[in-house]
């Protein structure tokens, strides 16, 4: 198990981005048997996404507040930031403290040179 928890049931993991990297996890948490909430803003995706995992999805901008409410952000445990935009990553994650979420950014911006993670747990 990613985290470690002996009662997964009950964690709430809110995932931003459901990319390549953002598909994965979300499959393999809902597999361990989290409770996933996706904001992505392709409308594509989340169709896609509706007929392949059961996870609440949400359609929208993760830089809108509207979203995070949306999403019971209160509710959260974790925070995944997989966008392909390294700055909404780390904005999100600004956005998590508050909301008193634990974040996990990271980084898989597509205009990188380089392809490196970076996790940072609280």
């Amino acid at each position: 198990m990613i985290f470690k928890h002996k009662n997964v049931t009950n964690e709430n993991i809110l995932i931003l981005g459901l990319g390549g990297i953002g598909s994965y996890l979300a499959k393999r948490l809902l597999h361990e048997g989290y409770a996933i909430t996706v904001i992505e803003p392709d409308s594509d995706i989340i169709k896609y996404a509706d007929g392949t995992m059961d996870a609440r999805l949400i359609q929208g901008n993760a830089m809108t507040m509207g979203c995070w409410h949306e999403a019971h952000a209160t509710e959260m445990d974790y925070m995944i930031a997989v966008t392909d935009n390294d700055a909404v990553n780390m904005l999100s994650s600004m956005i998590a403290h508050r909301f008193a979420i634990a974040t996990i950014p990271v980084s898989c911006c597509g205009h990188c040179q380089r392809h490196q993670n970076h996790y940072s747990f609280r």
